[in-house]
């Protein structure tokens, strides 16, 4: 005995998948630097500063948190991120010391903000 299987209905249609959106080629990317690391300086010396690692906290306008980057060992940063205005949060050291002030950045498309210069202040005077 054969047993054939008819199915009767409208025809199935299957949506395309879905095109995968082109890679993010935008963000922010810069340096982090302590100092002074000297306690005294001759007006003409080279600035007294050094690289750092960091971990900096990356902001919405509205203080929300986007996402969260670390500086290497030779003080550069990158996070790429989609075109907009943000803050960069450094997140101070142990006690509070050194500390940085935060920063507005904004992204433009296919470009990295790169001038991004993070001075962590040890309070050496």
């Amino acid at each position: 005995m054969v047993v054939a299987l008819i199915a009767c209905g409208p025809e199935e249609t299957v949506s395309p998948a879905p095109t995968p959106s082109a890679p993010l080629d935008s963000g922010i990317s810069g340096i982090v630097l302590l100092g002074p690391t000297c306690a005294a300086q001759a007006v003409d010396a080279s600035p007294c500063v050094t690289p750092y690692v960091a971990k900096l906290v990356i902001l919405d306008t509205d203080g929300n948190i986007v996402t969260t980057v670390s500086s290497n060992p030779d003080g550069t940063f990158k996070v790429t991120l989609p075109p907009g205005d943000y803050v960069i949060q450094p997140t101070p050291g142990d006690g509070g010391i050194p500390n940085a002030t935060p920063q507005t950045v904004t992204v433009a498309p296919d470009d990295y903000a790169t001038d991004i210069e993070i001075d962590y202040d040890t309070g050496i005077r």
